[in-house]
């Protein structure tokens, strides 16, 4: 049989913008050390048995039952598959 062309759904995610500086950190931002000889790392994410390195700006994507990690993703690549988002409340 040869492969068919299907059409995504469109899909809603869950997600929350990180930005340098922000306090406190927002739910899914981890700063443990990624290695023993250091206790303290830069912020990152972990899905799964990923490491997402975080840069300001970035969004994390959460699923929107358990409001856990699923990914991480540039703000480029955040308004290319979603458009671009409502401006942050300051």
């Amino acid at each position: 049989m040869a492969p068919r062309q299907y059409v995504e759904k469109p899909r809603k995610v869950m997600a929350e913008q990180y930005l340098e500086g922000q306090s406190p950190d927002i739910a899914g931002v981890h700063r443990c050390g990624l290695s023993p000889l250091v206790p303290e790392g830069p912020p990152h994410v972990h899905v799964g048995g990923d490491v997402f390195m975080l840069h300001s700006t970035d969004w994390i994507l959460s699923d929107k039952w358990t409001l856990q990690p699923t990914g991480v993703l540039s703000d480029a690549q955040f308004q290319d598959a979603f458009g671009t988002p409502a401006p942050l409340e300051a």
